[in-house]
């Protein structure tokens, strides 16, 4: 499958042709890149189908937070790449026939603080560490054996029970575990109990879910502190009812005549809606088209 998703054949072709393909890459930018890709796969193969991934906006947005004057800065940068993909459909005469989607997958809210579950349940003896060294040589923990465990996602965390150790002994000891931690540091995350995580479509094997309150993070750490400073001041993750935590969708051109504001949509409607402005269907697919006619 790597061969195919990154043909080398294709990178050493757009290379040769663009003498600039690498020269604005660096450590924090790379959509520089991903647009010359882009522009010369609609200029020379009139793909039916395609999709570009620019992110520089997302690591912005960790290193400064969102709404800052480094992330406004970047969105006009990935707002002058749209253009340039625009402008090279236009150029290749496929414009007026292209649907363009332009998708995000989350939002963004500021953080300061990482809260570290796995350092909570450590404390508690519902996960066994011990101290070693990698193969660089650098310490770090290493887990010996586990009831429970926190599966991060940046601004949620979802806290597993070992199979077949969910009792409800057990899941009485992580709470406790979390109770005892908030009563120290005060309201730094909510708890959502398994019936609600599941009602809103949320991680289905979770015994229960955190959600970090304003400004806090889940981070990985499970020894030393549970509370930490965070270098990033930007996060996602967090559960999507927060109405300042919605991602964009913008749709536009062929197949596209609607106008106006299309509410609140189900990121798993996106996919059917572009599929069927391809003709085409998502069997099984759990969302439903849109309206856009």
């Amino acid at each position: 499958m790597g061969t195919n998703a990154r043909p080398a054949e294709l990178a050493a072709e757009i290379a040769t042709r663009d003498r600039e393909l690498y020269a604005h890459v660096n450590a924090d930018e790379q959509d520089d890149m991903r647009t010359r890709f882009a522009e010369h796969i609609i200029r020379e193969k009139r793909p039916r189908l395609m999709l570009v991934h620019l992110f520089d906006l997302d690591h912005f947005q960790h290193d400064y937070g969102p709404l800052t004057k480094e992330a406004f800065a970047m969105l006009e940068k990935t707002d002058g790449y749209v253009g340039r993909i625009l402008d090279a459909s236009a150029r290749a005469g496929t414009l007026p026939e292209t649907a363009v989607f332009i998708v995000s997958d989350h939002g963004f809210r500021p953080v300061r603080k990482l809260i570290h579950p796995g350092a909570i349940l450590a404390r508690a003896g519902l996960i066994k560490v011990s101290e070693g060294k990698d193969a660089k040589g650098n310490a770090r923990a290493f887990v010996e054996e586990w009831d429970a465990w926190a599966y991060l996602t940046n601004g949620s965390c979802s806290i597993m029970l070992r199979r077949g150790g969910r009792s409800p002994a057990k899941l009485r000891e992580v709470r406790a575990a979390l109770n005892d931690f908030l009563r120290r540091e005060g309201p730094v995350f909510s708890v959502l109990e398994a019936k609600e995580v599941r009602r809103r479509g949320a991680d289905p094997g979770a015994a229960l879910m955190l959600e970090g309150a304003e400004g806090y993070g889940f981070g990985g750490n499970l020894t030393g502190e549970a509370l930490t400073d965070n270098k990033q001041r930007g996060a996602h993750g967090y559960l999507p009812m927060t109405p300042d935590y919605r991602a964009s969708l913008i749709a536009s051109g062929a197949s596209v005549a609607r106008r106006g504001d299309l509410g609140t949509v189900r990121m798993t409607d996106i996919g059917p809606t572009i599929a069927r402005a391809l003709s085409l269907s998502l069997r099984d697919a759990e969302g439903k088209p849109l309206r856009l006619r």
